[in-house]
């Protein structure tokens, strides 16, 4: 998933910002920021980000970040500016926590239906020979969005068709 971020920084100091200082997006299942955040972009200075900004100026930045395979429902895009405050590759500033912007935002699960047709076996194998057996079959994507995750398929054998169907059910 790909999507656009806007956003505008404002320096509310009394005087001009004229530092190094970086920007963040990060996601988040809370509104705060902290350590369990994922980090989607950084902006420096100079690339994105103003190397200056006179008291009450203003930027703005439009970018387009990857939201990562994560957690779907309620969750949070965080804007972090300045987010080294206090470091020495940051900018100096009277008030860091107005820093960070939270918008609360709802991820959905991309709507992938795999679906197996074509399966093919052969019909009578004789056990217990050590022979292989060709195996094949077809996997089709009959959903709105890419399957663009990782999924295993499994070949089982047995002898109760119920018991091979729910024991497929519970690997996936």
């Amino acid at each position: 998933w790909q999507i656009a971020v806007d956003y505008t920084a404002e320096n509310q100091g009394s005087s001009t910002a004229s530092g190094s200082w970086t920007d963040a997006i990060y996601v988040s299942g809370q509104p705060t920021f902290d350590s369990s955040a994922t980090l989607l972009e950084t902006l420096y200075s100079g690339s994105g980000v103003p190397s200056s900004l006179a008291a009450g100026a203003s930027y703005s930045v439009h970018d387009v970040v990857t939201i990562p395979n994560t957690a779907a429902g309620a969750r949070y895009l965080l804007v972090r500016t300045n987010g080294g405050a206090g470091s020495s590759s940051s900018q100096a500033e009277t008030d860091a926590t107005n820093n960070v912007f939270a918008l609360p935002i709802t991820l959905t699960a991309p709507a992938a239906d795999l679906v197996i047709s074509n399966p093919t076996a052969p019909a009578t194998v004789e056990a217990g020979n050590g022979q292989s057996i060709t195996v094949s079959w077809k996997v089709t994507n009959q959903g709105s969005a890419a399957a663009d995750s990782y999924w295993y398929d499994n070949v089982l054998v047995g002898d109760d068709a119920r018991r091979l169907r729910a024991s497929s059910d519970a690997r996936r």
